[in-house]
């Protein structure tokens, strides 16, 4: 049975293929209303344990929505570059949807002048604030077990911020926001 409709395919090629080509030139034409919904709620059972605790968390302390945008600047411990990182972070917290951004900006640096470890909790010092050694701090950073690879690279020319969003249905908009601000800030 099998091989007669194999057989029947053989014989008939060019009428197959035309049929599977006209299938497929009509599934096509619906692609752009196609939609996957990759989201919590339909990946994850209701009834799982882990994610009951992790949804009571969630509504306790807010969204775990964010975007990392990572920047590549050889020259990001200059103070022009932390001026307009600075300036990045300010347009995109005035975002309505955005709660809070994370930057090397935010990150302490605890070696300058090198206090230890129990005074070091009232000796923070940050970029732009304080008056730093920026190469020094560069060196701190990206060799820093807690921030390296995380706001910095290990070569110190790539930095990350990470934006972190209010709760939304839908982010299409939010992310619209943040792409025309970072086209705006192509100097970075």
């Amino acid at each position: 049975m099998i091989q007669d409709f194999f057989q029947k395919i053989i014989n008939h090629k060019y009428l197959f293929l035309f049929g599977l080509f006209l299938l497929l030139g009509t599934s096509l034409l619906g692609l752009n209303n196609f939609r996957f919904d990759a989201s919590s709620e339909t990946l994850v059972l209701d009834s799982d344990v882990d994610y009951q605790i992790y949804d009571e968390i969630n509504d306790e302390f807010g969204t775990s929505e964010y975007v990392i945008l990572a920047i590549k600047n050889d020259q990001i411990f200059s103070q022009e570059s932390l001026i307009q990182l600075k300036a990045l972070q300010d347009k995109l917290l005035a975002l309505e949807v955005v709660s809070d951004v994370i930057s090397i900006l935010d990150a302490p640096i605890f070696e300058q002048p090198k206090v230890s470890l129990i005074k070091s909790a009232d000796n923070d010092k940050y970029l732009l604030i304080d008056e730093l050694n920026l190469d020094k701090a560069k060196q701190e950073l990206s060799t820093s077990p807690i921030f390296n690879e995380l706001v910095i690279s290990k070569d110190g020319e790539v930095t990350a911020m990470q934006i972190n969003l209010y709760d939304r249905d839908d982010y299409s908009q939010a992310m619209a926001e943040i792409r025309a601000i970072i086209g705006q800030q192509s100097d970075v």
